[in-house]
């Protein structure tokens, strides 16, 4: 009971702190933000959204991290650290009803003017008064932000918080004067306002139709073009709540953090411990109801009321769970350091305390609830079979086996979902994705010296098997466009989609593994030939691809196997491959990408650490690693399934081991009988196994199919997806007859073997 408690308060408040994301925005429910392919930040043309009703208001922001404020660097001490300027329209302030505690909003129409948070405000300038103040802000690479410098500060807000997807400190107005490409960048954030009587999927499949361009579209030139071409193209906007879009977002899904779905998962889990455990004293308890069913009579006889008995037994009972909430708490504190490791919960430890108490003490009130009508009706069946002899003793082993069957169903259905996450991860960590990950490696090297040096020391290592210079690799993506395609180019399309290109040679392709399904690779000197992945094949409805040209008069000379180089969750997206010219190459390759023999891996990486203890590369790393990150929310999840599963298992053996206890003591007398009249101990003991092996199999029944119903569409969200074989089946039902089996068998064993007289003879 202690450990489900400490999970379900864990998991609660979890599950609060992560769908709560930007609900103290006034008018929360009101607000949305606008992505692109379900979960890139964008910005898009406002004429065109401004036709749709449902739109009540617009507004746009673009942050811009800076490195130092009048020269020197900033670096918050306290709260939530962030360095992000976010430029915004005169709508920003006005659609998120920002609270001003200071100064006045002139700075939503003058370019010159800043507000900034009471955060920074205090970090800057302590107690004094920031109104007046100069700000001159600075990027990263020590270049002032056009039309940023010098502004002055003329009012304070207050900070959003940790609380929030969107952390800034300073706040100005987007300038006019900003080249267009650098102001209408993807980074760039649009919200909205809409009523919360809209139907969003109506308006989302609207929104998913509609070709939106850039507002100012007649000051891009064929350069700004070039340099931002997903900007004109089709994008498949849709409108997401503010309060939703924290697990929307493709940033959040690719980074590997915990999903909301798996802290479900946790949740239940920790709510099927609590009823397996209270199941387990329940039964329990009521077994001592009859057991004290003489001493209840007597009490009734010298005065005590049913009220006075109940109460008395509700005491023991509460004590019981007051005892396991007190456990819990010591539980939830011994974790609450691996806790917090893979959750972005404030450590703040009288916030988490009061909330796990709230979740525990809300559990042990409803426990107290469920358990009162079965605890005061075999109460009075057990005072009556003491008054007359007979009645309540059958209604109470049917009770018995419902709760010790149900106890097995989730024992079973624990180790059956624990079994299939593991068989999973396994698949993902190991399974076909279209690219070879295992055993490869890359440096990215920006110093031209560094990057030779490093090269040329991989090659000479025996644990390397091959290693080059690279001027894009595959995965992890460093370079990738996005191309639009029409009905108008392509009338075979029902809708506009949009596709992904990256440019590689064929001996890239090769060391990643990428199989041709048709075709060949194109070689460095034809730059207007390209491959296609078959999910572009398909969208296209190309049956045979090869010799098919784009309406860019580009020429298909091959169609690739997908291959997935997102998160696991995402399906293959429309593929180009193009091949980079031998020239291009040449000047920019900066990467440096290298397989290894597995049996070298340990040596090669001391090597590597040793020779670049005194360099640092700008980006370095294996592969598998690198995929690895993106499965963490499903490694946290099977620690903890692991542990609920054993602790579910243990729970039902406990509870089989207390059945048969009690049962072999009931029918002792039953059981020197048998013996008197010819029953032998093999006898016996098939009379019990049936009885345990009969449970197991209707818990099996049970939780099988609840098992491959929950699991399923769990499954069905993975691109690679293992098989549910039948061998998971069989092996967790064998796995549990048999430690059913060692519980029972050797007290059963005992009773069997005792000497008949003796037994019949006892009082």
């Amino acid at each position: 009971l202690a450990i489900g408690f400490a999970c379900f308060a864990l998991a609660s408040m979890w599950i609060k702190y992560e769908t709560t994301y930007d609900a103290f925005h006034k008018d929360a429910e009101k607000i949305h933000v606008l992505l692109v392919d379900k979960g890139k930040y964008v910005r898009i043309g406002t004429q065109s959204l401004q036709a749709l009703p449902e739109f009540e208001l617009l507004a746009y922001a673009k942050p811009i991290e800076y490195e130092t404020i009048n020269g020197e660097v900033c670096k918050i001490t306290t709260g939530y650290a962030t360095r992000e300027f976010l430029m915004c329209d005169t709508n920003f302030v006005s659609l998120f009803g920002m609270d001003m505690l200071e100064g006045s909003k002139s700075f939503i129409f003058n370019e010159r003017e800043v507000a900034i948070s009471d955060r920074l405000a205090k970090h800057l300038f302590g107690e004094d008064s920031p109104i007046g103040q100069e700000l001159r802000v600075e990027t990263e690479s020590h270049t002032t932000i056009p039309a940023l410098n010098s502004r002055t500060v003329v009012a304070v807000f207050k900070s959003w918080g940790r609380h929030s997807n969107f952390k800034f400190d300073i706040l100005g107005r987007m300038p006019e004067d900003v080249p267009v490409v650098t102001k209408s960048r993807m980074s760039g954030r649009m919200f909205a306002h809409i009523s919360p009587k809209v139907d969003l999927q109506s308006l989302n499949a609207r929104l998913d139709t509609m070709y939106i361009l850039p507002d100012d579209i007649e000051r891009y030139s064929a350069s700004d073009i070039a340099a931002n071409r997903q900007l004109f193209t089709h994008l498949k906007v849709s409108a997401v709540p503010i309060t939703k879009m924290r697990h929307s977002t493709n940033d959040y899904i690719n980074s590997g953090r915990a999903k909301i779905n798996h802290i479900y998962l946790f949740a239940m889990a920790g709510g099927m411990l609590i009823l397996c455990g209270l199941l387990n004293y329940l039964t329990m308890f009521i077994n001592r109801l009859f057991i004290r069913k003489r001493e209840i009579a007597l009490r009734s006889v010298f005065g005590a009321s049913g009220i006075n008995l109940m109460i008395q037994f509700l005491i023991e009972y509460g004590l019981l769970l007051a005892f396991a909430m007190f456990l819990g708490n010591y539980f939830l504190k011994i974790s609450l350091t691996y806790f917090l490791d893979i959750v972005e919960i404030p450590r703040n430890m009288g916030y988490i305390y009061r909330e796990s108490l709230t979740y525990m003490s809300l559990v042990v009130v409803v426990s107290l609830l469920v358990s009162l009508p079965p605890i005061w009706y075999f109460r009075r069946q057990s005072l009556q079979s003491s008054i007359t002899g007979v009645g309540g003793l059958s209604n109470y082993n049917t009770f018995r086996r419902i709760s010790t069957g149900f106890q097995m169903a989730i024992a079973i259905f624990s180790l059956f979902c624990t079994v299939v996450l593991m068989k999973q991860l396994d698949t993902l960590r190991h399974g076909d994705i279209g690219f070879e990950r295992e055993n490869r490696g890359i440096f990215s090297y920006y110093a031209e010296l560094a990057r030779e040096e490093l090269y040329h020391f991989l090659k000479q290592q025996p644990e390397v098997d091959t290693a080059f210079l690279a001027y894009s690799p595959i995965y992890p993506t460093m370079l990738k466009y996005s191309w639009g395609l029409t009905p108008k180019n392509y009338p075979q399309l029902t809708k506009p989609i949009q596709v992904d290109e990256m440019e590689i040679n064929e001996g890239i392709a090769k060391f990643y593994g990428l199989t041709l399904l048709a075709g060949r690779w194109p070689n460095e000197e034809e730059t207007d030939c390209i491959v296609i992945n078959e999910t572009l094949a398909k969208k296209l409805d190309w049956k045979d691809a090869i010799g098919k040209i784009t309406h860019r008069g580009r020429v298909v000379v091959g169609v690739v196997k997908d291959f997935l180089i997102e998160s696991p969750t995402t399906p293959p997206q429309p593929f180009i491959l193009s091949s980079v010219s031998k020239e291009m190459a040449a000047r920019n390759s900066l990467h440096i990408l290298y397989s290894f023999k597995p049996e070298g891996k340990a040596s090669l990486q001391k090597k590597l650490e040793e020779h670049l203890k005194m360099r640092s590369p700008n980006m370095m790393g294996l592969f598998s690693d690198y995929y690895d990150e993106m499965l963490e929310s499903e490694r946290n999840l099977q620690k903890l399934l692991n542990i609920t599963a054993i602790v579910c298992i243990l729970i039902a053996l406990f509870g089989v081991w207390s059945m048969i206890m009690l049962t072999c003591e009931q029918r002792r007398k039953e059981i020197a009988i048998r013996k008197v009249f010819g029953a032998t101990v093999k006898d016996i003991l098939d009379m019990f196994f049936l009885e345990y092996m009969s449970l197991q199999a209707v818990a099996a029944v049970v939780a099988f199919p609840i098992g491959y119903a929950c699991m399923k569409p769990w499954l069905e969200q993975y691109v690679v997806q293992t098989e549910i074989s039948w061998w998971i089946y069989v092996g967790i039902f064998l796995l549990v007859a048999l430690l059913v089996a060692l519980c029972i068998g050797w007290r059963v064993w005992k009773t069997a073997t005792a000497h008949p007289a003796d037994e019949i003879c006892k009082g």
